[in-house]
């Protein structure tokens, strides 16, 4: 229930000046129940009273502000002090004093351009970027699939940039879903004035409430008839209003020069009125408001705790679980375009993906590994670059999108012809090619392993170990992967102190024991012994994923100078850590009997 609301022009304005309006906004949070703001000018009071079902759009709205000059003098003249809160200002506020670095920040509408541009100016921002196509008031299903990008996007605050009323129904219409966050702000062309594509007037033209005038001019062509036709329809529509007598859909015929006088005169008082301070207000409690559907809605799962199952007991639920007969297309190709030192960035993250996760999945599961980091390349959901995506949570002990950035294993140098390998497929995944076999999967885990967020997501295909799944509903859909890439990839975390495996016959055959792939590094390798020798045997553990090397094999090494233990032995003892089936790890350490 608003408690500070008063009624103009049959709309209700919140009685809240800027500060106040400035205070709200720092309050949200990622995590907060969405909210959304709307800041109606003339031309918004003048359509509402023409159509009067798009009422509900800002009666609904959990914050209303004045955004006109125009319409703070008017209801001055009836005695109500409505404070005034430029929706430029307020944009450019956010940006500035609230918005914080890596917030997610989701913008539906604006153009290419203007995103890189904010990108440029805000480089420690993440923008999600929505761009819906023309026509959106009378295309329902584009609405739909925005308002479902921003409830998808977890974004802090999200910038509706459409224009009006369509950006009012978006924002609108995110209410219906239950998991929607943030805070969504119907901003007009708040981001042109940010990026500098539209100059405001200057301070002293605003002051005196001819802004509206400089843009005129500024665009002639597609503001005339707002300006000069639409926009002189208010005062009729205020003079019926304050007698009592506004009727929803009554425009009264004006003519031309009464709105020209009636315009002069609205604007010399304004210019008296200039600078003065608006009147206080109370503050706002805004109380949970119940969805008004019950449809379920998909949210991008987090990365979270496994539940607690033996692998042999996860391999028989994964089994037992069935796969989603749902219709997926292959993925569009991703083609790299940007400059060299991004290009080599990109491919180093790419490739430590398809290293780290599936080295031993053989070369379809290392490209099915790059496909799902494209795949959340172009999802709003996720970071827009290859690196942001690679290396998303890694900050955290825990929630991390890919285990191994932080998990340690980057500690571990890779197996040099695996790596090999590894860098031809994501060098070619970023060329284009595409594994078809995953569609449009984003998520996977190992068939050993069952995590909590595979309850909420279909589960589409298993390739090797690796068990692929897509998002439900709109969100898994082909037309959901409209994410632009953003072209400059973050700096990624370099592995910190290695341990590496000796590049030996005897290292190089554990190698290909461990990955899986001894017909390929044969090719690889030019020189054949002779007389080879008995290959070193290796005895597998009864404990999953659990090598140890032969007893025979140290007897062949060379005893290390300098070392002594306490244990009355001669030979220098070595096992290896335990392995997972999608990494690579070695360990040397001495006995400690």
């Amino acid at each position: 229930m608003h408690i500070d609301r008063v009624n103009f022009l049959d709309l209700h304005f919140d009685l809240l000046s800027f500060p106040e309006i400035k205070h709200r906004l720092q309050a949200v949070k990622v995590s907060s129940r969405y909210e959304y703001i709307v800041t109606p000018n003339v031309d918004h009071v003048v359509r509402v009273h023409r159509e009067p079902e798009l009422r509900e759009l800002y009666e609904r709205a959990d914050l209303c502000v004045c955004d006109s000059r125009v319409l703070k003098f008017l209801a001055r003249l009836k005695g109500v002090r409505l404070p005034l809160v430029a929706g430029s200002d307020l944009s450019a506020t956010l940006f500035t004093d609230i918005i914080k670095p890596r917030d997610r920040i989701a913008v539906v509408g604006a153009d290419r351009a203007c995103l890189e541009q904010l990108r440029a100016k805000f480089p420690e921002t993440q923008f999600l970027h929505f761009e819906p196509p023309m026509n959106l008031r009378a295309d329902a299903r584009a609405r739909s699939e925005a308002a479902a990008f921003i409830a998808s996007s977890q974004a802090r605050f999200a910038f509706i940039a459409v224009g009006s009323p369509q950006q009012e129904m978006i924002a609108r219409e995110v209410r219906e879903f239950p998991t929607a966050t943030g805070m969504g702000l119907c901003i007009g062309a708040g981001l042109d004035f940010i990026t500098g594509k539209q100059k405001r007037a200057p301070k002293v033209i605003q002051n005196l409430g001819l802004e509206w005038a400089h843009r005129l001019l500024s665009n002639p062509r597609r503001l005339w008839r707002r300006y000069m036709i639409d926009g002189l329809r208010i005062f009729p529509l205020w003079l019926r209003w304050r007698r009592g007598k506004a009727h929803a859909g009554s425009i009264v015929p004006l003519s031309l020069l009464g709105a020209l006088f009636g315009a002069i005169a609205l604007y010399v008082g304004m210019s008296f009125e200039a600078g003065r301070p608006s009147g206080t207000s109370l503050d706002l409690w805004l109380p949970p408001v119940q969805s008004q559907s019950a449809a379920a809605v998909q949210s991008l799962p987090a990365p979270g705790l496994l539940k607690p199952l033996s692998p042999d007991q996860a391999a028989k639920e994964n089994t037992e679980r069935p796969f989603v007969t749902r219709p997926d297309t292959p993925a569009r190709k991703f083609i790299l375009h940007t400059d060299a030192d991004n290009q080599a960035r990109a491919l180093t993250c790419l490739s430590q993906a398809v290293y780290y996760e599936a080295a031993g999945e053989g070369v379809d599961g290392g490209r099915a590994v790059a496909q799902v980091v494209l795949n959340r390349v172009r999802h709003p959901g996720f970071p827009s670059t290859i690196c942001g995506v690679v290396y998303e949570g890694a900050d955290r002990p825990t929630g991390c999108q890919f285990s191994f950035t932080c998990d340690g294993s980057m500690q571990r140098v890779p197996v040099s012809s695996l790596w090999a390998r590894s860098k031809k497929i994501a060098g070619e995944a970023l060329k284009g090619e595409v594994f078809g076999p995953v569609g449009h999967a984003t998520h996977y885990h190992a068939d050993y392993v069952l995590p909590y967020w595979a309850d909420s997501l279909d589960k589409s295909v298993q390739i090797g170990r690796h068990i692929f799944y897509r998002l439900r509903n709109v969100f898994g859909e082909a037309r959901a992967f409209s994410q632009h890439y953003a072209g400059t990839e973050p700096p990624f975390r370099e592995p910190g102190t290695a341990i590496i495996i000796p590049e030996t016959p005897e290292g190089q055959q554990l190698a290909d024991k461990l990955m899986g792939d001894q017909s390929k590094a044969g090719e690889d390798r030019n020189a054949t012994p002779a007389a080879p020798k008995p290959a070193t045997p290796l005895i597998i553990d009864a404990q999953p994923s659990t090598l140890l090397v032969g007893e025979d094999s140290e007897r062949q090494r060379p005893r290390r100078k300098g070392k002594s233990t306490d244990c009355g032995g001669s030979r220098d003892q070595r096992q290896l850590s335990p392995l997972k089936p999608t990494d690579m790890r070695s360990g040397s350490i001495e006995s400690s009997c």
